[in-house]
């Protein structure tokens, strides 16, 4: 409940300044009616304990109403309400030793009593503070003498500063439960906002282990590859002059498409992640890039932007990278002659779907470690709620297949 305090009501102050002039007045009334019943009593020793007795019972007053006030802790233990009610009520009797008047603290008693504690518990102080409040009342009395109108016009009137004392009760229950929901939310908010940068951490943390992988498998395969060659053709050099020239070739050739798949990498960290709404222009951009860097054909077809509005950010940039993966697989991978990249909503989900017509792939395939990229596209997808297939297509060929929820 930390901070409840901060969220009180503006009505608050006014009301606790209201019921303290109310209680102030009452009680100095009540001395006022005390000393000028008994002129002689400020003279004698129950003038100061009069004084003391309004003093003590305002102190605990004053420092009870802040410690509840506070919201810290609702409802107040039962045995301290008790305490606190045990010794007001004592005071209280004290008082009324001097005059009837002080039958009034009471009642701010009762309002106070009430406001910490659940209904359940409300029996035992009713019961207490009724039974202090009958004497000076006169129920004692017309209870002896049967004055049935006098007993009737008790219960009424207890009856109002009840209902009274129960309506300030539940004013409040009701801000102490506000502020107890007010101190969750504060709270959820902030592991919202602790696992949204857990998240993003994460996120930062999966796409380096990408950019490892893809880097071990193209530019540090490639590297190991041109090593190999260049010794090739040193050896060559000495035996057949041609055969050297051709394996040097062979090896920029190597370089040259080394440096494209490298200069393709920067790019994809260069390059704006789409949101929903562009989604489909942007996977029509990625199949225009491998159309032109390969003989590939790709037929490309998604549904029309506003249908994809309620699509999450993150799931776009998913999707986005999905594709691109599957189809830098099929370029390089598959030895396809064409290929399709289509994006449709189905039962509350959006499909992705890329399919080729190449060399195929097995589910041993899948099994074997070293696919990289497959476990970062199962990994973006899964992250979402959603499910990411690749199977053999029948006829030949692959397809890959993500499913992500439009409500992520």
């Amino acid at each position: 409940m930390r901070n409840a305090h901060l969220h009180q009501p503006t009505w608050l102050p006014y009301f606790l300044i209201f019921w303290r002039l109310i209680l102030w007045i009452s009680l100095g009334v009540s001395v006022y009616y005390a000393w000028h019943d008994d002129p002689a009593l400020l003279r004698s020793w129950r003038g100061p304990a009069l004084v003391l007795g309004v003093g003590g019972f305002l102190a605990a007053y004053e420092i009870y109403t802040r410690a509840a006030t506070r919201g810290e802790c609702w409802p107040v233990p039962y045995r301290n309400v008790l305490l606190y009610l045990i010794v007001q009520l004592t005071l209280v009797i004290i008082l009324l030793h001097a005059s009837s008047g002080f039958v009034g603290a009471l009642f701010a008693l009762m309002g106070q009593v009430f406001s910490s504690l659940p209904m359940r518990k409300w029996l035992v102080p009713i019961g207490a503070i009724v039974a202090v409040t009958s004497v000076p009342l006169g129920l004692d009395e017309a209870w002896v003498t049967s004055d049935w109108g006098a007993i009737a016009g008790f219960l009424l009137f207890m009856a109002g500063w009840v209902g009274m004392a129960v309506f300030v009760g539940l004013l409040f229950h009701e801000r102490h439960q506000r502020e107890r929901l007010i101190a969750e939310l504060h709270e959820a908010k902030a592991s919202l906002e602790r696992y949204a940068l857990q998240a993003e951490e994460l996120a930062a943390l999966r796409e380096r282990a990408r950019l490892a992988r893809e880097m071990h498998d193209s530019l540090g395969h490639a590297l190991v590859l041109v090593n190999v060659k260049l010794e090739a053709a040193q050896r060559l050099y000495a035996v057949d002059t041609r055969r050297g020239d051709a394996e040097l070739e062979g090896t920029r050739a190597l370089v040259r498409t080394t440096m494209t798949d490298l200069r393709r990498s920067l790019a994809d960290l260069r390059a704006d992640l789409p949101n929903s709404q562009d989604l489909p222009t942007a996977l029509q951009h990625i199949a225009a890039e491998v159309r032109a860097r390969s003989n590939l054909t790709i037929a490309c077809s998604a549904p029309p932007a506003p249908e994809l509005a309620q699509l999450a950010p993150a799931a776009a940039e998913a999707l986005w990278r999905v594709a691109r993966e599957a189809l830098t697989n099929v370029d390089r991978h598959a030895a396809a002659a064409s290929a399709s990249l289509s994006l449709a909503r189905s039962n509350g989900a959006v499909v992705l779907r890329i399919a080729d017509d190449g060399s195929g792939i097995a589910a041993a395939d899948l099994a074997r470690p070293g696919h990289y990229g497959i476990t970062g596209m199962r990994e973006r997808i899964e992250a979402l709620g959603g499910t990411l297939q690749i199977a053999a297509r029948p006829g030949g060929g692959t397809v890959v297949e993500a499913h992500v929820p439009l409500h992520g």
